[in-house]
């Protein structure tokens, strides 16, 4: 163990032997760093490691008992002109992403200072990630929500999440969580932690809060979309994702930006092994999907676009019915997010078959039927099975634009149906930062010895990320990075706390 960690584990103990002899509440342990990094993330790991990189002596408070929160779920990152893509002759590069950032975003700005430098950045962030974990680029494909061009560089997020835990080395300290940030004269000096062999007082003249976002906390979740108070919203994020970073940052009189564009998904159903819990059903994009008037809302291949949640909060119920071809519904599983695979050796998919035996998916013999489960009227849902069943069986064109591939015909006596459930899955609500990542506060001036990065931030703490995007945990990683090396600069140029 360093010397400076071993006096800090003798403290400790000291201060607990204190308390238990006296029966009293013993004084924190004071340590100093030059700056101190909360939460241990891909954001606060980048930002920890950018902070060392630039000499800074720094200390990472991380509340769970391993590092890494949620950067182990996140492998896809939006990146433009890149070598990976190159290598496959994409022709991309800042410009053209910047040309396509406000469709991408849904009203996003292009012009904003934070926007234009994490995406004339995106490349260099990619290649630091990569060289800093070891990682790879497997693939790099066109989504939705990245524009129209392969820019989602896919990694392997097991081997981002150790590259990124071993480069912070001892640096983390986990079983730390923060309980209140300290403020004297109008800043930020550090942080209460109580760690679990006794409280301790970390001083600090930087402080980069990289705590996550909110997505299981669904007081908030519905806060930013009152729609969906009334809904069944599943979980599609880390258990770790409760955004106590939020109420830190409160109380040094931060603001929040971007209210009401938070990050769901409308491609999931819900887990009757573990309700609340979200499962991925493979092959939606060869459905019919129906709301519970009986009509089709939206292209069922644009399931795993952000774009989504405008369709769900419009449809009564916000429930959508998706419904399977036979032979498609037999050979469909639905996957287990990996924030779920509890034990060792989990399956991380399951037939959908095992949902029809569990009564979470009906399998039904008429169109009358369908109506009856999803409270549709008869005619109205026959209308809409009769036009997609045309478009399916000429193979197209389909009016809404679904490529012909997923045009599959429908078997109207054999109707197998999953109820598909809106999933909170990201925050692109979050902390208001400026483009050195400093936090912001109501009046928009910088709360001085305070940054803030990752989904804590809504990835880029910015508005200009509008409705958001897909490939975030690139921007989550850049935040990071940009933070702490803004920290560390800001922590040399002042004294010695």
């Amino acid at each position: 163990m360093p010397r400076r960690l071993a006096l800090l584990a003798a403290g400790l103990v000291g201060a607990c032997a204190r308390k238990a002899d006296t029966g009293e509440t013993a004084a924190p342990v004071e340590v100093t760093a030059d700056v101190l990094v909360i939460g241990a993330g891909s954001a606060g790991l980048a930002a920890a490691i950018a902070a060392r990189e630039a000499g800074a002596e720094v200390f990472v408070a991380e509340r769970e008992d391993e590092a890494g929160g949620s950067s182990g779920y996140a492998g896809s990152f939006l990146a433009a002109g890149t070598e990976a893509q190159a290598e496959l002759g994409v022709p991309d590069d800042a410009a053209t992403l910047l040309a396509e950032w406000s469709e991408i975003t849904g009203g996003g700005d292009p012009d904003d200072p934070t926007v234009r430098a994490f995406v004339e950045e995106s490349a260099d962030t990619l290649d630091w990630l990569v060289a800093t974990t070891g990682a790879s680029v497997l693939a790099v494909t066109t989504e939705f929500d990245t524009g129209a061009l392969p820019r989602k560089h896919w990694l392997s997020s097991e081997v981002v999440r150790e590259g990124l835990v071993a480069a912070a080395g001892e640096a983390v300290h986990t079983g730390c969580p923060a309980t209140a940030l300290l403020v004297e004269d109008g800043a930020v000096v550090g942080a209460d932690l109580a760690c679990a062999d006794g409280d301790l007082r970390v001083r600090a003249p930087a402080t980069v809060l990289a705590t996550g976002g909110f997505a299981r906390d669904l007081d908030r979740v519905r806060a930013q979309i009152p729609e969906l108070a009334e809904a069944e919203v599943l979980f599609e994020a880390a258990p770790v994702a409760d955004g106590g970073g939020l109420g830190l940052a409160e109380q040094a009189g931060a603001a929040t930006h971007n209210e009401g564009h938070y990050g769901v998904y409308v491609h999931a159903t819900g887990d009757w092994r573990a309700p609340g819990e979200a499962l991925w059903p493979a092959s939606l994009a060869s459905t019919l999907i129906v709301d519970a008037e009986g009509r089709r809302p939206v292209a069922e291949d644009r399931t795993r676009s952000l774009a989504m949640l405008d369709v769900i909060r419009e449809v009564p119920g916000h429930r959508l019915w998706a419904i399977f071809p036979p032979a498609t519904w037999e050979t469909t599983t639905l996957g287990v997010p990996a924030y779920n695979w509890v034990t060792a050796g989990q399956p991380e998919s399951i037939p959908a078959a095992e949902a029809e035996k569990a009564g979470a998916a009906r399998r039904l013999g008429s169109l009358d039927a369908v109506a009856e489960l999803i409270g549709a009227d008869p005619d109205a849902l026959a209308a809409t099975f009769a036009a997609y069943q045309e478009v399916a069986e000429a193979g197209g064109p389909d009016p809404m634009g679904k490529a012909a591939p997923d045009l599959v015909p429908l078997d109207p006596t054999d109707l197998p149906v999953l109820p598909i459930d809106p999933g909170a899955a990201k925050a692109f609500t979050g902390v208001r930062t400026d483009e050195a990542m400093r936090v912001l506060d109501a009046e928009g001036a910088p709360i001085p010895g305070l940054w803030a990065a990752g989904e804590v931030a809504g990835m880029l703490g910015t508005e200009a990320v509008g409705r958001g995007f897909g490939g975030s945990a690139c921007a989550v990683t850049w935040g990071g990075r940009r933070a702490g090396e803004a920290a560390a600069a800001y922590s040399a140029s002042k004294e010695k706390l």
